[in-house]
């Protein structure tokens, strides 16, 4: 079960045969834990936490689901689930036996697991053991553990199974019921000569009685079924609707709704019934969303002169315009009110919304339901927030420092990669020292402390009416824990900023901003960004990235931004802040609470791998090899006749190429990147159209066929887009600064490595266009025009040879 879609098969041929319960004694998958299907079917599973080998599983349908009581997994090859029945407790062992080959040791550490799952068991309860006990038995001189209708001569295995029955009272039920031997064999050798009965039900004797009936059950059809799916999301795809195609490629990739992992207790022991696994999230919940308050909480004044933000109530275009930005398809809140039900009759609601924010603006009291939220599906963004957020972004944007990147409009990853990466050169380059302190809190947006916050709003300049209407929003709130469709008991919220709610990104930043001023208002410990300015950190919302060019300095900021998170509730995760020194090396640790941190050669900052040497050979390696996952995933949509290729191809854009180029503006590639790239690109292309050798296409037809270019254009292209938008922002803005910036210092000897100013400025002048030209154009902010080549045979020649191959033309790149 480890492909794709092969779930989703099991699901219906259960469905098929009305089956409630069944035992998979090797699906492949990593872990254990509980799924939940997109049919609401319930999974359990029990495996390694790394490797895709054995793993035992259990799928119930959806009808039985509410009778489990409780479930163990033991091991990757023996797992334990009990249900309620109307006259007993049925406890299943699904086990998955190692095979007749195993050493003697193997086989008796299994049986030995085995007798001490099964001797927990209530005496009482009806107790079957399933699976691929990969154990031949015979029909003769064991009539207490089987009957007279086995199959095949005993094994090993088989003996093994026969004593351990007769120890314990057990029956083989496949031995029992007379069939045909095409209904009693369970496996056939991949030549066909060979077939056996190796897989068994076992029950214990005192309910022997009660098994009706053991068989092999054939004739799953899995090519029809993912071709019905296929026609089905074509059908989709010709009427535009893109959100059903997603669905049910998510379904045929094996994407599942909802997981959940084994519940630990506090102690370590594993929690198997339902109700105890409730009161432990409750009990994690808890103290995860009520941080202690700090002991020096935070006190910063407001100030004198508010911002200009209108206090009045909101106006009937304003809650028109929040309504209609509510997104649809969104869960919603414990009102149970979708916004697609708003927006049905949007004259209506935005009078009676109007109507009823008036009155909560004046009385500051929300509805109750407003106060509570659900864990796992969480509290919708209700458009009261919408209408405040409206009010307030602009003006707290505006107070904000610039290294701050996150949840702001214009701004993103690719803004802080950038910088980062440029300044890494440029050091490199120069020969100049840097530190990089890249710093992790823990669980940052559930550990804000609430007075703290309304306080640094007010010194931030939020009128006290629109702090008192936010916290109206906070005063009560309370959550509830969504397990297997049912909901635990209510709990008060009393940290953090509400998941899912609108105003929680802007309301997160001010507390960031607030810290990282006060960390480096007293004296610039960063490197040289300008004559008279120096750059601290880069930020996007609480992924910090500390610069320094020395130790102590680091250090220092260190020790500034403990003392003034703790103060708002903030703390620093050691384990995963970590540092990186480039062209020095340290002579002291770097220290958080006393607790050196670790020194590393590279960095994943804002998914794209970052390296001391700068290099884009490590982040390219880790994006083929994302792509790579990605693209195996989606094997049922490559091979699928039903699938148009355009449809194939819309769906490899957004689902291959956007993971196998994030970050690629940034990258300084060398051709033997470029090669790597492209054959990757070119390799699925061909899937997709089902070429394969011996049958040959040049790469030329290939992207006619498709539609696509090669990646090494889309590459380029991305480069000079970003490049006109880099050119079109603030002279002070930081990836501006940080393209022309250049540290003190001096070059080594020799050539240095080009940097990715230098490998554009090549191609510029490949092109016949200049730099400054260019940048003359981008400054106008009309249309950035380049000429860059539209097609190429995607074979690997010499520069001389793309040249001739290549078609050049202009194209239209606008930000």
């Amino acid at each position: 079960m480890n492909e794709a879609s092969k779930l989703a098969q099991v699901i219906r041929e259960m469905k098929r045969y009305r089956l409630d319960i069944l035992g998979v004694s090797e699906c492949r998958w990593t872990g254990s834990g509980r799924q939940v299907s997109h049919d609401g079917s319930t999974i359990l599973y029990s495996g390694h936490e790394d490797t895709h080998i054995r793993v035992v599983a259990l799928v119930i349908s959806k009808q039985k689901a509410n009778t489990l009581l409780e479930w163990e997994p033991i091991s990757d090859r023996i797992m334990k689930a009990r249900f309620n029945s109307k006259h007993c407790k049925l406890t299943i062992i699904l086990c998955y036996a190692p095979t007749n080959e195993s050493d003697k040791e193997h086989k008796e550490d299994w049986y030995e697991q085995l007798q001490q799952a099964a001797a927990k068991v209530p005496q009482h309860d009806m107790l079957l053991i399933i699976g691929d006990m990969n154990a031949n038995s015979d029909n003769s001189n064991c009539e207490r553990a089987m009957g007279k209708h086995g199959c095949g001569v005993m094994n090993d295995n088989g003996e093994r199974l026969v004593h351990y029955c007769l120890n314990n009272n057990y029956v083989i039920g496949g031995t029992i019921f007379a069939h045909r031997d095409i209904q009693k064999l369970t496996w056939k050798s991949p030549d066909g000569r060979t077939s056996n009965q190796i897989d068994h039900i076992i029950i214990n004797g005192k309910w022997r009685r009660s098994l009706q009936d053991v068989r092999v059950c054939r004739g799953a059809d899995k090519r029809s079924y993912v071709e019905g799916l296929a026609a089905e999301a074509e059908s989709a795809a010709a009427r535009g609707e893109l959100s059903t195609v997603y669905k049910i490629t998510k379904r045929l990739c094996g994407n599942y709704t909802t997981h959940s992992a084994p519940v630990k207790g506090k102690d370590g022991s594993t929690i198997t019934t339902e109700r105890e696994q409730a009161d432990r999230w409750v009990e994690y919940f808890c103290d995860v969303l009520n941080h202690p308050q700090p002991d020096e909480p935070a006190d910063p004044p407001p100030v004198p002169d508010d911002l200009n933000i209108d206090t009045r109530p909101p106006t009937e275009a304003e809650v028109k315009n929040a309504i209609k930005a509510m997104k649809s398809g969104k869960a919603p809140g414990v009102d149970s009110i979708h916004g697609e039900m708003l927006k049905a009759d949007l004259s209506t609601a935005t009078r009676v919304l109007t109507n009823l924010f008036d009155t909560i603006w004046d009385k500051e009291t929300i509805p109750s339901d407003w106060d509570k939220g659900l864990i796992i599906k969480i509290p919708k963004k209700g458009n009261l927030q919408q209408s405040l957020l409206g009010r307030i972004e602009t003006a707290i944007d505006n107070k904000l420092r610039q290294e701050q990147a996150g949840f702001r409009r214009r701004r993103g990853c690719t803004d802080q990669i950038f910088a980062l990466r440029n300044i890494i050169e440029q050091t490199l380059e120069w020969n100049c020292p840097l530190y990089i302190n890249f710093i992790d809190f823990k669980k940052a947006f559930d550990s804000i402390h609430h007075d703290t916050l309304w306080k640094i709003l007010r010194s931030y300049g939020v009128p006290l009416k629109i702090v008192s209407l936010i916290e109206t929003f906070y005063n009560h709130f309370e959550c509830s824990v969504i397990l297997n469709n049912t909901s635990s008991e209510w709990f008060t919220v009393k940290s953090g900023v509400r998941q899912g709610c609108i105003l929680s990104p802007i309301l997160f930043l001010v507390v960031i901003d607030w810290v990282m001023r006060k960390t480096t208002s007293d004296k610039p410990r960063g490197i040289q960004r300008t004559l008279f300015s120096q750059l601290e950190d880069l930020d996007f919302a609480d992924d910090l990235a500390f610069l320094s060019v020395k130790l102590d300095h680091l250090q220092e900021k260190n020790d500034r931004l403990e003392r003034y998170a703790k103060q708002t509730g903030l703390t620093i995760n050691t384990s995963k802040t970590q540092v990186m020194s480039i062209n020095t090396t340290p002579t002291a640790p770097v220290t958080v609470n006393g607790e050196p941190l670790e020194f590393v050669q590279d960095f994943t900052y804002l998914g794209s791998l970052i390296s001391k040497d700068n290099g884009g050979q490590k982040d390219i390696k880790a994006r083929l090899g994302k792509a790579r996952c990605a693209f195996a995933k989606l094997q049922n949509i490559w091979k699928s006749n039903q699938y148009t290729t355009k449809t194939k191809i819309r769906l490899y854009n957004s689902n291959v190429k956007s993971i196998l180029l994030y970050g690629s503006e940034c990258w300084r590639v060398v051709k033997g990147d470029m090669a790597k790239i492209d054959a990757f690109h070119n390799r699925c292309q061909r899937k997709i159209c089902r070429i394969f050798w011996p049958n040959k296409i040049s790469n030329v037809d290939l992207y006619k066929k498709t539609g696509c270019n090669s990646a090494v254009l889309e590459i380029k292209r991305r480069r000079l887009r970003w490049l006109g938008h880099v050119l079109r922002m603030p002279q002070d803005s930081i990836p501006k600064v940080a393209l022309r910036w250049t540290p003190p210092g001096k070059r080594k000897r020799g050539r240095p490595k080009m940097t990715w100013r230098q490998s554009v400025m090549a191609e510029l002048k490949e092109m016949g266009l200049s730099w400054d030209g260019q940048s003359t154009s981008a400054d106008s902010r009309c249309v950035y025009t380049f000429n860059v080549p539209t097609s190429d045979c995607g074979q690997t020649p010499g520069p001389s040879v793309d040249d001739q191959i290549w078609k050049s033309s202009v194209i239209a790149l606008q930000a």
